[in-house]
């Protein structure tokens, strides 16, 4: 799951850990640094609340291409992420982390609204 602290990541975190439940399989967390350093703490206390102990991963660099490493690198098979509404600035200024994970993954990618 791609965690920024935001209220999309919030939700694609939720539907993450419903998934997860539901076929009893481990859950990542992904904060890319040095976005937001405390996302990742927050993502895996709202989890823990879940009764899901979550792996961790918190590397430095562009966000997209190292949410879709970590997928790689640790063997998920599918990517989380929350998409910001279609009128918010980010999205204007074409700064779209779902729209890279999808091009820099191959791995199946649930984008959460």
């Amino acid at each position: 799951v791609a965690y920024d602290g935001t209220e999309e990541a919030y939700w694609a975190l939720m539907q993450a850990a419903d998934a997860a439940v539901a076929a009893d399989v481990e859950i990542g967390v992904v904060t890319v640094l040095p976005e937001i350093a405390t996302a990742a703490r927050e993502a895996a206390n709202i989890l823990l609340e879940r009764g899901i102990e979550p792996a961790l991963y918190t590397p430095v660099g562009d966000p997209a291409e190292e949410i879709a490493h970590v997928a790689e690198e640790h063997g998920y098979d599918a990517i989380y992420v929350g998409r910001r509404a279609p009128g918010s600035l980010t999205r204007a200024l074409g700064d779209s982390v779902s729209n890279g994970v999808l091009q820099s993954s191959d791995r199946m990618t649930i984008i959460s609204r």
